[in-house]
């Protein structure tokens, strides 16, 4: 991931500020989702499993939801978020950072998409939609393999 990208000033969907480079010495799971997503809906238990077991490993675990997506309303993303007892940090975002990711990888524009960024700010793996049966042992291992990467 460029330099550029790691430096971007995120927001999430509390309105706090960070940007990837605060968590450099850590494996970030990057996760774009909507509120209306179906897969997404089904892959979030499997993201609070991920940021429960590997927070301590040195696991950040972000969603991303888009303006464009939600019909800019941050609100409606956050009533959604705490129902579902989400515990890991949404960026809310104009789109402009999720297209980065999407054009780092050379993908499309679906949903749910998540890359698994190693602590060098490499994307170690990139996943497209979500399947229940192979998505989630297929992302502990990409985990896996970007904590022991250097």
């Amino acid at each position: 991931m460029s330099g550029t990208l790691r430096e971007t000033t995120l927001k999430t969907v509390d309105g706090k500020s960070f940007k990837l480079s605060d968590f450099s010495h850590k494996v970030v799971l990057i996760n774009i989702w909507a509120t209306w997503c179906g897969p997404c809906r089904l892959e979030m238990p499997h993201l609070c499993q991920l940021n429960k077991q590997y927070k301590s490993r040195g696991v950040v675990v972000l969603g991303l939801a888009t303006t464009f997506n939600e019909q800019n309303d941050v609100k409606r993303v956050r009533g959604y978020l705490k129902q579902r007892r989400i515990k890991y940090k949404s960026i809310w975002d104009d789109g402009t950072f999720s297209a980065a990711l999407v054009e780092a990888v050379h993908g499309r524009q679906v949903i749910p998409q998540t890359f698994v960024i190693a602590k060098d700010g490499r994307i170690v793996k990139h996943f497209s939609g979500f399947n229940s049966e192979y998505t989630p042992p297929l992302q502990r291992a990409a985990v896996e393999e970007a904590l022991k990467s250097r």
